[in-house]
């Protein structure tokens, strides 16, 4: 070892002493400008994979998004409108960034002397060469076939289609509501975009009209809509790009996106092919027209375009289109809900032009919207689609630009340096903005600088779009707001915010096509997590398939076989006689513990634990979960609802929500807190007390939801990024609020009688400290955390699952409301402990989701000596398994829930199965046996309670979505209930409209 190192550290010396004279060299070439340092380039792939795993960290890299996060701010510090960045990997190099208006008119205004760096576009050509990806004389050639189309005539018929989709949104979907909520403004913007960029014949776009209600129907010829393709693509186009050829059919994912790729292209060239083979009879103006037409005129001189070239174009168009419109509109309509003195302006000013006119706006009244224009501008002077400009230095040169005092400092700007306008820096420079951060469209109604506003480039390479654009936002804006007042949604989650944290929460952005260039990690990610034959299942395996490996099989046990990372082979199980027999000898079938490490952060506990160590935990717990808990759980939860009705909700006729895990996270939390550990947390009061920075709830919501993260990094990460230091942050106050309550309670008077979870605990420990099996601090407060966890989580996503399927299957909840109506017509007022047993059919309910929706899919044992196992198989033979020492068994829960010699019709919600006899050894979703969970009743009392309380007061429905009209019931019920798994079983996003009965 020690002659190995003797030549590695040398070398590694060398290395190093070399990388710093090389960094030494390229900051000397930019004349050792102040500015940035980073190890890892962020304009490279690695820079995006880096930032993504460490993001915004000091010296590695700057995180993604980082221009548009960190505007102005690092000119500021230099004190001048250029800096340097200066970076060592792949390879050593130093970029100038500008944020000088003069500087910036001079490199856009010499193309020839600072190009485009084409090979930074080349992800834009996977159509075909276009005008973006392209320089020089191939740019000439693209930019004189593409301008004619974008012209007066053009324009008008855009303004004509926008105000016709427009209204047909109004028309045919909003109809008569006096209020349309929307869960993200973009579900909006994004199809009015896309219908407008992909419209019919007689307009600018590419002669395909795409409404609200049609093209739901798939050509012959086709598999997809064109609609669904452009959508589809545009949306994972990263993804598709940076995968090699062999890769696009590996899972369902790849899969579903080439499939978008080629009908897409397939559509574009039927549309040429369709123009070209057409008679001349109808004069058309769309841009797809233009570009043909444009192209026919060249082909004497040798210039027309290829069809490569001009499919190319076209999805250039198409993307840009439609995804920088709906984007900016998006920020447009958040920033006048969060301003509503701005929008009144507006609407105003709209209301003054309209009733001056005879009808609709048309486009010749376009320029008398002066206040839409003014309020469109400031949008996209903060939201930049496109936050740098990248140029590179043809040839040495200088460049001079001014200080934050007005001096000038003169730059070298060697052949070859990369240039990077800095768009955000640039459109928050005080030097041009007065007050740049707030929003004031105002600012855009006299002079402004024109010049440092660049969110469409400038010069000769300027959007050719820009019109197109400002046109169909424009007749947007101001047909919205004329007809309708824009707020943002009230969410109990976000009671009691300030502006300044609404205001960050509804402007949170994040970054792709048009806003920097590409995530690798991501598109890596979506590669990952799909299920792929040979390499690895996918995430949430086990649910998704469910009793099918067995059923292939066409036995209950199935065996897994693994090479990496080493070779090894386990076995699942789905027979509930196999099962039952593991969970009853649980000496023989014990609990691989390494399964359990991540549950063990803040100290050793009853999950994580086997042997004599499970005994004590089990025997310090057991006496907790008593008969008087159980009712304080009943009651606590009936008060934290009644407040939820009175307090929240109100009189409200119904209530809309995002995704109803926003109601029942909170609910189970406030139980929790309340019943578990004597600390109320109401819907409407939860302050940081002294000597804390985060509330109990807040620090206990973001680490449980973040435990992961915190588990996997190392120590020396958790204070490197904003999102690291958050979670260790929600770690070091929960920690210290749970050890809080234990000297407060151990110091109390004990003159109250206390009966929650937590007081139980310290009963149950104080009183076995005699004989030494009393808990520590770091068991008490680990007991503490899993209970607290479990105790919220798993509630909160079997409820939001229950409302679901109540939801999806009104028959069944009006059964369930009958039942308890009937019920509650035998009780004096609100319904006690004493009557739960009463309600059978919310037991039902309860019981049929947890089949359908166990937590947690699998229940890991392992075998401590070599044994056999009998099972069945769906003829009811029997096969004995030998089951070595040390093998692994999971308990597949799943596949037990949907197995069909235990369950008729196992993926029908029939609650009534739950009713009379049912096979019990089918059901764990609590596991089994000694080692079942010990919270069982707590989780149903508490379930029970507010699955009966909510659904005798409220009716719930599926929220109804226009994307989503034409649906059919499989397709709804599979997005309704659509689930990933993390700590236990999670809901993606379940929308709900609570209406009062």
């Amino acid at each position: 070892m020690p002659t190995v190192l003797s030549v590695i550290l040398p070398v590694f010396g060398l290395f190093l002493i070399s990388l710093l004279l090389q960094l030494r060299r390229v900051a000397r070439n930019v004349g050792n400008l102040a500015g940035l340092f980073f190890l890892i380039g962020p304009n490279t792939a690695a820079g995006e994979l880096t930032a993504h795993i460490a993001p915004s960290s000091r010296y590695l890299t700057p995180g993604t998004a980082w221009m548009q996060k960190r505007k102005y701010g690092d000119f500021a510090a230099a004190g001048k409108d250029a800096i340097s960045l200066v970076t060592a990997f792949p390879w050593p190099k130093s970029d100038l960034l500008l944020a000088d208006a003069t500087a910036i008119k001079e490199v856009t205004t010499f193309r020839a002397k600072f190009p485009k760096p084409v090979y930074r576009y080349a992800i834009l050509t996977v159509f075909g060469p276009n005008i973006v990806a392209s320089e020089g004389a191939e740019w000439k050639k693209y930019r004189k076939i593409t301008a004619p189309p974008f012209s007066e005539k053009n324009y008008k018929f855009v303004w004509d289609e926008t105000t016709h989709i427009v209204t047909d949104l109004f028309d045919s979907i909003w109809r008569d509501k006096s209020s349309i909520v929307v869960d993200h403004c973009l579900d909006i913007t994004l199809p009015l975009a896309l219908f407008v960029i992909g419209a019919a014949e007689i307009i600018p776009g590419f002669g395909r009209r795409v409404t609200w209600t049609s093209d739901l129907v798939v050509p012959p010829g086709y598999q997809m809509a064109f609609k669904d393709a452009l959508h589809i693509l545009s949306t994972n186009f990263p993804l598709y790009t940076f995968l090699p050829r062999w890769a696009r059919n590996l899972t369902e994912l790849t899969k579903k996106v080439h499939l978008a790729y080629v009908e897409l292209k397939k559509y574009m060239l039927e549309m040429v092919q369709a123009r070209r083979n057409a008679d001349k009879a109808e004069e058309r103006h769309d841009l797809l027209s233009g570009l043909l037409d444009a192209a026919r005129l060249e082909q004497d001189d040798g210039t027309a375009l290829t069809d490569d070239e001009l499919i190319g174009n076209m999805f250039i168009f198409l993307l840009a289109g439609h995804e920088t419109t709906a984007h900016t509109l998006c920020f447009t309509f958040a920033l006048l809900a969060l301003h509503p003195d701005e929008q009144e302006r507006l609407y105003e000013q709209i209301k003054g032009v309209i009733s001056s006119l005879n009808g609709i706006p048309m486009y010749e009244d376009m320029g008398r919207f002066t206040y839409s224009l003014a309020d469109l501008q400031p949008i996209i002077r903060y939201d930049h689609k496109v936050v740098s400009i990248p140029k590179i230095a043809a040839g040495d040169t200088i460049l001079t630009v001014s200080n934050l005092d007005g001096g000038k400092t003169t730059v070298p700007v060697p052949s070859g340096t990369d240039i990077e306008l800095h768009v955000p820096a640039l459109h928050y420079n005080p030097r041009y903005w007065k007050d740049p951060h707030r929003f004031i469209p105002e600012r855009f109604l006299g002079d402004w600088p024109k010049d440092a506003f660049i969110p469409f480039s400038q010069g000769a390479r300027a959007c050719i779009g820009r019109r197109f654009f400002e046109t169909e936002s424009v007749a947007i804006m101001t047909m919205l707001v004329s007809n309708y007042r824009i707020e943002v949604k009230e969410e109990p989650e976000f009671a009691g915010e300030t502006f300044e944290e609404r205001y960050a929460r509804v402007t949170a952005f994040d970054h792709g096509i048009t806003t920097f260039p590409i995530s690798l990690l991501g598109s890596v990610i979506s590669l990952i997590i799909g299920p792929t034959r040979y390499v690895h299942p996918g995430p949430s395996w086990m649910f998704a398939k469910k009793h099918q490996d067995f059923a292939a099989a066409g036995q209950d046990v199935v065996a897994v076989t693994s090479a990496f990372p080493r070779p090894s082979s386990y076995l699942l199980l789905a027979d509930a006689t196999a099962i039952k027999e593991v969970t009853t000898f649980h000496a023989k079938y014990p609990k691989p513990l390494e399964r359990y490490f991540v549950v063990t952060v803040f100290g050793p506990n009853i999950v994580a634990s086997e042997g004599a160590e499970w005994r004590k935990y089990r025997k310090i717990s057991a006496p907790a979960f008593s008969g008087r808990i159980h009712k304080l759980v009943w009651d606590e939860t009936i008060q934290i609802m009644m407040d939820l009705f009175d307090n929240v909700w109100c009189d409200m006729s119904e209530i809309v929500v995002d995704h109803c895990v926003d109601v029942t996270l909170p609910i189970a939390l406030f139980v929790i807190s309340s019943a578990g550990f004597g600390r109320r947390v109401t819907w409407t009061h939860d302050v940081v007390p002294p000597g804390h920075r985060l509330t109990f709830k807040d620090a206990l919501h973001i680490f449980a939801s973040n435990l992961i993260t915190r588990l996997i990094l190392p120590d020396w990460t958790k204070n490197l990024t904003e999102h690291t230091r958050k979670v260790q942050l929600a770690f070091v106050e929960l920690k210290q609020y749970m050890l809080e309550m234990v000297e407060a309670r151990r110091n109390g008077d004990h003159i109250e009688q206390r009966y929650d979870l937590f007081s139980g605990l310290l009963d149950a420990t104080e009183s076995e400290l005699g004989d030494g099996e009393g808990m520590t601090n770091d068991e008490l407060v680990g007991n503490m955390f899993i209970f607290l966890l479990a105790g919220h989580e798993t509630t909160a996503h079997t409820l939001c699952f229950s409302f679901a399927l109540l939801a999806l299957y009104p028959d069944e909840q009006e059964r369930l409301y009958e039942h308890i109506m009937g019920v509650f017509s035998n009780l004096n007022g609100t319904p006690t402990y004493e009557d739960m047993s009463r309600f059978t059919y919310s037991l039902a309910v309860l019981y049929e989701t947890l089949r359908l929706f166990p937590p947690v899919p699998d229940i890991p044992k392992m075998a401590a000596e070599d044994t056999t196992l009998t099972v069945s198989n769906a003829e009811g033979r029997k096969t004995t398994i030998f089951v070595p020492s040390g093998t692994t068994i999971d308990l597949h829960v799943p596949g037990l829930h949907y197995n069909p010699r235990y369950w008729k019709d196992p993926h029908r919600f029939m609650p009534e199965r739950f009713l009379g006899d049912w096979q019990k050894d089918a059901f764990i979703p609590f596991s089994q046996g000694a080692r079942a969970c010990l919270g069982r009743r707590f989780f149903e009392i508490e379930s029970i309670a507010v699955m009966t309380l909510l659904v005798s007061k409220y009716k719930i429905e599926i929220k109804e979505e226009p994307q989503f009209a034409g649906e059919t019931f499989e397709e709804r019920y599979a997005r309704v209930t659509a689930c990933h798994q993390a700590l236990t079983l999670t809901p993606v996003r379940v929308p709900l409209v609570f209406k009062r009965r």
